[in-house]
């Protein structure tokens, strides 16, 4: 449990800097930001090799969606803000016909 709160908080934090860029951005005129949200890392190659995708890793997963939703609920509200859902764009990549194969966190 207290490591899940440390990846909470480094989350938060990462999140909060990404935001706090963004409005520099905008400050500085920058009429529209795309931000990348995280791709679902334990599906990852490096992570799931000889699975052919079926075993991602639930863990980073998890911190991947912690991550992402950190980052939404700072950069969701504002309309010259496009985040780009690399998380869902990878999920839906890598899911055969017959359903899922990366486990959502």
């Amino acid at each position: 449990m207290y490591v899940y709160m440390q990846i909470r908080v480094l989350t938060e934090q990462v999140a909060d800097e990404i935001a706090a860029a963004v409005r520099q951005l905008q400050d500085l005129g920058v009429s529209k930001v795309l931000v990348n949200l995280l791709p679902a890392l334990g599906c990852m190659p490096w992570l799931s090799v000889g699975t052919n995708y079926r075993n991602c890793d639930s863990h980073g997963n998890m911190v991947a969606s912690m991550h992402n939703t950190a980052l939404r609920r700072n950069l969701d509200s504002s309309q010259d803000v496009l985040l780009l859902d690399l998380y869902t764009i990878f999920s839906n990549s890598v899911q055969p016909s017959t359903g899922t194969i990366c486990m959502h966190a």
